[in-house]
């Protein structure tokens, strides 16, 4: 399975199905795959959790080898340290 597959696999606007109940931490809320700058790019957003959590959680749950990614971001959105987090990582291959 190539990289856009997997990642398409991922997407969702309520990754952890709660019809409008308040997100979980530490659980993405949605997760986007889109092209940015010509290349593969996928976003999670995360409520209530840190910086550090939601790279956790990349780690463990998608599978893409590090030397694919070219750039990773974690950012606060939101007004405060555990708001909204949004990781967005760029990849270097789009298959």
């Amino acid at each position: 399975m190539g990289i856009y597959e997997e990642l398409k696999g991922l997407e969702t606007d309520d990754f952890q199905n709660r019809s409008g109940a308040y997100p979980k931490s530490g659980i993405p809320d949605s997760i986007i795959v889109f092209k940015k700058n010509d290349k593969l790019a996928v976003r999670i957003d995360f409520k209530n959790t840190s910086e550090y959590k939601a790279r956790n959680w990349y780690n463990k749950n998608v599978e893409i080898h590090s030397s694919k990614i070219l750039n990773m971001t974690i950012e606060q959105t939101g007004d405060y340290w555990d708001d909204w987090v949004t990781l967005e990582v760029i990849y270097k291959g789009d298959e």
